[in-house]
C-alpha cells in the first residue's frame, strides 16, 4: 500500500491520549492515506490492550523513556523512521503527543513545503571555518558549544546550524533517508551529545537545508508553557491563521476542557 503521510508520535503519558491523538490525525487528513507509528515508553506499552486496532496504526516495539532538552526524541523519531522505511510513502511527519490538529491538512500546501533532495550538499559559501557570528545568540548556543564532536563534524561536512521546533514538520521520505543515514554514519556511537538541548530540533533543520538548501515548513503553532491555549487562539488557526494546522501542549488528559473542545470541532 501507498501511503501520503507518515506521522511519527512520541508519547509517554496517557494511553487513552494516544489513542485520541490518533483518531485526531486521521480526522483532519481527510481523503489521504496515512500511517501512524507511535513511540512509547514501557509503561504505555504495558497497556496496550486498552487501545482499539486499526490498520494504519502501528507502535515502535523498542520502548524508551523520553525527555526534553536531550537526545532521546531525536532517537525516537529515527527509530520509528526505521520501522516504516521500507514502505512506500511520500511524507515523514513528526509530532508530539501533546500536539493536536483543529484544521484540514492541505496536502498541495505541504507538498510545495517540504524541499526534496538536491543534486549535491548545500554547504556553507564562507571559506575556512563556519562563521557563526549571527546565530551566537540563539538560545541553543552555549550548549552547542559543550558538543565539540559536533562543532568539528559541522565545520569539516561545511554544514551551517540551523535551529527549528520538530512539531509539524513534514519531511519527504528521501530526505529523511539522508538524514537517517548522516547519522548512521557520522553520530551514532561517535559524537557525545549532551543534555541541555533538543538535539532533534538542531540536527534535522540543519541536515534538511544541508541536504535541500532550505528548511521546510512547520505547521505546528506553539504555545506558552505558562498557560493553557484559548479557545479563541484555537479558532483563529481553525479559520485559517496562516499555514498552522496543528497547535502544541495541549494537556495529556481526557478530561482537559481544550482538549474536549477540539474534539468537538468540525
Amino acid at each position: 500500500m501507498k501511503y501520503d503521510i507518515v506521522y511519527s508520535v512520541t508519547a509517554h503519558e496517557s494511553i487513552e491520549c494516544v489513542y485520541n491523538l490518533y483518531e485526531n490525525i486521521v480526522k483532519y487528513n481527510p481523503g489521504l492515506d496515512v500511517l501512524v507509528i507511535f513511540h512509547l515508553n514501557e509503561d504505555l506499552y504495558s497497556r496496550l490492550d486498552a487501545i482499539p486496532k486499526a490498520d494504519n496504526l502501528i507502535f515502535n516495539p523498542v520502548r524508551t523513556d523520553k525527555r526534553r532538552f536531550t537526545q532521546s526524541l531525536l532517537w525516537a523519531h529515527l527509530g520509528n523512521f526505521v520501522i516504516v522505511r521500507d514502505l512506500d510513502f511520500d511524507i515523514f511527519a513528526l509530532l508530539a503527543s501533546n500536539c493536536m490538529f483543529v484544521r484540514q491538512v492541505d496536502y498541495g500546501l505541504i507538498g510545495s513545503g517540504s524541499p526534496g533532495m538536491s543534486p549535491a550538499p548545500h554547504e556553507l559559501e564562507q571559506e575556512g571555518s563556519v562563521n557563526f557570528d549571527d546565530i551566537k545568540h540563539e538560545w541553543f548556543w552555549s550548549v552547542y558549544l559543550q558538543c565539540p564532536g559536533i562543532q568539528k563534524l559541522f565545520e569539516a561536512k561545511r554544514i551551517g546550524v540551523n535551529a527549528r521546533c520538530h512539531e509539524g514538520a513534514y519531511i519527504r521520505k528521501e530526505v529523511m533517508q539522508a538524514i537517517m543515514d548522516f547519522c548512521q554514519t557520522h553520530i551514532i556511537r561517535k559524537i557525545q551529545l549532551i543534555d541541555g538541548l533538543d538535539w532533534i530540533e538542531i540536527l534535522f533543520p540543519s541536515l534538511e537545508k544541508y541536504f535541500t538548501g532550505r528548511i521546510g515548513a512547520r505547521y505546528c503553532k506553539h504555545f506558552p508553557f505558562v498557560r493553557e491555549i484559548r479557545r479563541e487562539e484555537i479558532l483563529e488557526i481553525a479559520g485559517g491563521e496562516g499555514d498552522y494546522n496543528i497547535v502544541k501542549r495541549v494537556a495529556r488528559d481526557m478530561k482537559n476542557e481544550i482538549r474536549r473542545f477540539i474534539c468537538t470541532l468540525p
